[in-house]
């Protein structure tokens, strides 16, 4: 393979030719410290709170965290304090739109010639590969190439959201816009070759409209082939009658229903029980004649040409497009032509639908907060909408209000599995060494395999609505269980720092503390828990760890789990896996 990517890549800069950079500041967030300084809530569990919120939670080993908190407003007062919070919260909104080179190259790294190179060259690796496929000895090295892309792209967001050292907000808004805009990346060949871009095309726009986000979805190639409208066409018979060509109506159906205004053609009934409709079934129909000839381009057989979007007019439907009820509150009845630019118009009338306000709005609330976000809130972001979907400014209507920083919705909101198993991992010091190559090979395989158990696998969500978000949607068995497993099986990693002295890892650590007697080495073994786990979780009574920690070491109790005296990796799974550490 290595000839091969050579041959195809020769003069290629990887990493910079996928990477977007962001020339202005996504949003200001001009009153943020502001609204910090006037809620209610501790400042500790303010950060405990907006890190999990804004990025996937603390790093107790870096100046960012509780402890820093607490001295400064201990010392400085509760606005300075809060203008340090704003400060890293802004630093991070001004890249919101920029990807972690470091984990570009971190996947690149593993898997060479994947992540940092574009889907074109992907394609063209992908088929020289499979001239060498050899079905009869089971011989597939284009597949393995392709599921090497997709292990890539898992690889690059597992490190970025686990070592980014302060607030993450890009990589948690990129989370958002994939969901919302969901593609299946791991159910295809195709899809895995193209994955990676179909994200930084979204990241792109992160902080442009909600229009620009929904038409670089729906122009883009994985777009296309997840939700068929590759193959969406106006009837086309050949010679002999038979149709080979037809109206597709998965992507029409979608751009509508979870895209846009977020309803089925029932959008509520009225008081006397009578159906409101948002649209009517055959305007869905409608919708896949608009959207036919929107296709994809591949390189030819010389190599020659790039996967792109194509129009193709030969497919497209040129009869008038009637749309009696769904845009009645926008522009009352539409008839759209033929042609790219018709259907475009047809996306930003779905863009400027009152209902794709309120549902866009609705469901980024959600993400951010972990729960259904208060009306009062939602509709703070519906007026920052705007015509097409202002995104900086809609980010803003949610990070500037008093409602985000209220004491009764901060850590009420409940972590995906992603989420918390990013959350614990930095937690637990990951965030700071593992910088050899094997050690984050590691690192991004155990941090994939310890979702995937509790029921997130990423970029592999096979119905086009996405993951869910909330309480009701991750509390089950599966996510416990999975979560005290997964705590237990990184534990041992844990990274400390005694005395200045280089980290060790947990368990190296505590075979090395001085002391002879039980209560000595509690008390040490306390120290270290409280400096370096303890600020992470607001809320949790150290005295309370202590008892267990000093009850553990002189009665000799073993760990149940771990089948250990020294009952520390016990208190560290406790922590991470306790009702606490769920919410953000």
């Amino acid at each position: 393979m290595g000839k091969v990517c050579k041959k195809i890549l020769l003069g290629v800069s990887l990493v910079s030719s996928v990477m977007p950079v962001s020339s202005f500041a996504c949003s200001d967030l001009v009153g943020l410290e502001n609204k910090i300084a006037q809620s209610n809530a501790p400042m500790d569990k303010i950060m405990v709170s907006s890190s999990s919120r804004l990025g996937y939670g603390l790093n107790p080993l870096s100046y960012h965290n509780t402890d820093t908190v607490r001295l400064f407003e201990k010392y400085l007062g509760r606005p300075a304090t809060a203008k340090f919070i704003a400060a890293e919260i802004r630093e991070s909104m001004k890249v919101a739109d920029n990807i972690n080179s470091r984990s570009v190259k971190i996947a690149e790294d593993i898997y060479p010639n994947t992540y940092g190179i574009n889907m074109t060259q992907r394609m063209l690796i992908y088929r020289e590969l499979a001239k060498a496929a050899d079905p009869l000895q089971d011989y597939h090295p284009h597949l393995k190439y392709s599921g090497e892309v997709f292990k890539a792209m898992v690889a690059r967001k597992h490190h970025a959201a686990i070592t980014v050292q302060r607030y993450n907000i890009g990589e948690v808004l990129s989370d958002f816009w994939f969901n919302h805009f969901n593609v299946a990346v791991n159910g295809s060949s195709l899809n895995r070759l193209f994955g990676p871009d179909y994200e930084l095309a979204l990241r792109k726009n992160t902080c442009k409209t909600f229009y620009d986000m929904l038409l670089a979805s729906a122009k883009h190639p994985a777009m296309n082939v997840f939700l068929d409208n590759n193959r969406n066409s106006k009837k086309i018979v050949n010679k002999s009658g038979a149709v080979v060509a037809d109206v597709n109506e998965n992507y029409g159906r979608e751009v509508i229903e979870l895209h846009t205004i977020g309803s089925g053609p029932i959008h509520h009934f009225d008081a006397n029980g009578n159906p409101v409709y948002a649209y009517y079934q055959k305007e869905v129909y409608e919708a896949a004649r608009v959207l036919t000839g929107w296709n994809m381009q591949l390189p030819k057989a010389d190599g020659s040409g790039q996967v792109a979007f194509f129009f193709n007019d030969a497919r497209n439907d040129t009869g008038k497009k009637v749309f009696d009820k769904l845009f009645q509150p926008v522009s009352g009845k539409v008839t759209i032509g033929a042609g790219q630019q018709e259907a475009e118009r047809f996306l930003k009338l779905l863009a400027m639908h009152p209902l794709t306000k309120r549902n866009i709005c609705t469901k980024l609330g959600a993400h951010l907060m972990g729960f259904k976000p208060p009306q009062t809130l939602v509709n703070k972001c519906v007026a920052a909408y705007g015509t097409v979907g202002n995104l900086p400014k809609m980010y803003e209507a949610y990070l500037v209000s008093d409602e985000f920083w209220s004491p009764n919705t901060l850590m009420a909101g409940f972590k995906t599995p992603f989420e918390w198993t990013s959350s614990m991992l930095r937690a637990l010091g990951f965030a700071n060494k593992y910088a050899l190559i094997e050690n984050e090979k590691f690192l991004v395989g155990t941090s994939n395999s310890m979702a995937s158990s509790m029921g997130f696998q990423l970029y592999s969500f096979g119905p086009p609505t996405g993951y869910p978000v909330g309480l009701l949607d991750w509390a089950s068995p599966q996510y416990v269980n999975g979560s005290i497993a997964a705590a237990f099986k990184a534990s041992p990693y844990l990274q400390v720092s005694f005395n200045g002295k280089k980290d060790l890892a947990l368990e190296k650590f505590v075979s090395n503390l001085p002391g002879s007697s039980s209560q000595d080495k509690a008390n040490r073994q306390f120290d270290m828990v409280t400096k370096n786990i303890v600020p992470v979780f607001a809320g949790v009574d150290p005295s309370v760890l202590k008892n267990k920690l000093v009850l553990g070491l002189t009665t000799g109790k073993e760990d149940k789990l771990g089948k250990e005296k020294l009952p520390l990796r016990t208190i560290v799974v406790q922590s991470v896996s306790s009702g606490y550490f769920y919410k953000k």
